[in-house]
């Protein structure tokens, strides 16, 4: 993947990545919170976009209530429920991304 390092990607709350010339071509996960000021609603569609044209099995996420940092204890928009969510579904991607590619 990105041309043929990995078997499948997660990004979470991935900002700009809209604006990068290769996609990749392996399935990719994407989380973002609802509330995240950094990344627009129209910047999620633009990535959705992006993968689709390019025929990138994609899963993107959008998590309610959560904000910038949704992931991270440490910072201030920590949010517990979309967290647990949000790794729970990345991880049921990567087993099911990686068990498709392999066998």
């Amino acid at each position: 993947c990105i041309k043929h390092a990995f078997d499948a990607i997660v990004c979470f709350y991935g900002a700009d990545i809209e604006h990068i010339d290769t996609t990749p071509d392996c399935p990719v996960f994407l989380a973002y919170g609802e509330q995240d000021a950094q990344i627009s609603p129209a910047q999620r569609v633009l990535v959705r976009e992006k993968l689709e044209n390019a025929g990138t099995a994609h899963q993107l996420q959008v998590y309610l209530n959560a904000g910038q940092g949704f992931l991270c204890p440490q910072r201030e928009g920590y949010h517990r429920e979309a967290a647990a969510h949000a790794l729970a579904d990345a991880t049921t991607f990567m087993r099911e991304s990686v068990l498709m590619r392999c066998c």
